[in-house]
């Protein structure tokens, strides 16, 4: 008898079209951990719709049994002074229901060899939540990331 197949938990897969209205219900929720940020839904429209139109940013959803439970956004950047590029990730958030399971493994997995099939000379990312940094840094750190000097923030 054949063991059967177990479906994953969560698959990756760059977002479309119909995903926007989930995505846009994902950006609003990872704005609201940041108190200090309004966030526009305006403005997240014109984001998806640039990366339909112009692919950058690039952005991945988390998709578990047909509905989005994760998304991460990612950017192509150029030095001021140096040759080269790196990719960064601006906006990551999986649905606190579904933390813990392979949803944020499989988007940063999927962003990091996008990077490296880009050939970045670096990737950068980073928890400015102020929330749970130390359980994200030994998340992150199981992809290859190592602390790089200090990130400040002055609030105007």
């Amino acid at each position: 008898m054949q063991a059967m197949k177990r479906k994953p938990d969560a698959i990756v897969r760059l977002a479309e079209w119909p995903d926007f209205l989930a995505l846009v219900d994902l950006a609003e929720a990872a704005t609201a951990l940041h108190p200090h940020l309004k966030f526009s839904k305006k403005r997240a429209l014109n984001t998806f719709s640039r990366y339909m139109n112009e692919a950058n940013p690039t952005i991945w959803v988390a998709e578990s049994r047909g509905a989005i439970v994760g998304a991460l956004a990612g950017d192509i950047g150029t030095y001021l002074v140096a040759d080269g590029h790196f990719t960064v990730v601006e906006l990551f958030y999986v649905q606190p229901e579904k933390r813990g399971t392979r949803a944020a493994s499989l988007l940063i997995r999927e962003f990091v060899e996008w990077s490296d099939n880009l050939k970045a000379s670096e990737i950068a990312i980073a928890t400015d939540t102020g929330q749970r940094s130390a359980q994200f840094a030994r998340f992150i750190r199981r992809f290859g990331f190592a602390p790089a000097g200090t990130s400040m923030r002055r609030r105007a």
